[in-house]
């Protein structure tokens, strides 16, 4: 089989390939030549490309490449409904990331607050003149007496005293409380180490409540003192 590969027509005989040669349907240049393949080769007639493409594998190639690229883009492709579900789901994670930033700044602010009263508090924090703070020694009668009124129990917890109990100032020392018998009164250890830690705990506090009973006392002997 002999093939003009400018015509892409084939002979049975070299004889027949060199006849056409030399006709005009020959044409050893592509200048003139009208139909063109993709791969390069140009043809007189349509049908000689017609039948060029049909053996042509760079054709083939080239739509494979075509048909995978349009099946990519279209796999590619998001559906509407899916997009919007997503732009929901990502504006509903930054709205809670939001409310949690404020609700965290809302706490800060709180906190600020707080500190800002409690510097208050103690810029005014009372002064206290306090009375005789100096312990001393309470004789064994006064702590029997004590333990007696109180029927041997803890006056904070009910509980039967020991014979080592201790003896406490209702009004602490420090609070301007006096070692008078109507200030004393018997505890456990425990709940002494309770009552004084509460007291250490509770200062400012103590100190203010006490401050203000001394300032309307002291307002009702003014008064007093006006009238008579």
């Amino acid at each position: 089989m002999f093939n003009c590969a400018a015509c892409n027509l084939d002979f049975t005989t070299k004889r027949g390939l060199e006849s056409h040669y030399k006709t005009k349907k020959h044409f050893s240049g592509n200048a003139d030549k009208k139909f063109k393949c993709d791969c390069g080769r140009s043809f007189s007639f349509r049908q000689g490309l017609h039948n060029h493409k049909q053996s042509c594998t760079y054709v083939a190639v080239n739509n494979d490449e075509e048909n995978s690229e349009i099946e990519s883009e279209s796999s590619q492709v998001i559906p509407i409904d899916a997009r919007v579900s997503q732009i929901e789901s990502d504006l509903r994670k930054k709205t809670e990331e939001l409310t949690d930033v404020l609700s965290r700044l809302s706490q800060l602010e709180k906190v600020k607050t707080s500190v800002s009263q409690l510097e208050a508090k103690i810029k005014r924090q009372p002064t206290i003149i306090y009375q005789d703070s100096k312990r001393c020694k309470i004789p064994d009668q006064v702590r029997l007496d004590i333990c007696t009124k109180q029927n041997g129990q803890c006056k904070g917890c009910d509980q039967v005293l020991g014979d080592f109990f201790q003896l406490d100032h209702i009004v602490a020392l420090r609070f301007g409380g006096t070692h008078d018998d109507s200030n004393l009164q018997a505890l456990c250890g425990q709940c002494h180490n309770e009552k004084s830690a509460l007291e250490s705990i509770h200062r400012l506090e103590i100190q203010e409540a006490v401050s203000t009973i001394l300032e309307k006392h002291k307002e009702s002997r003014r008064l007093n003192m006006a009238t008579s």
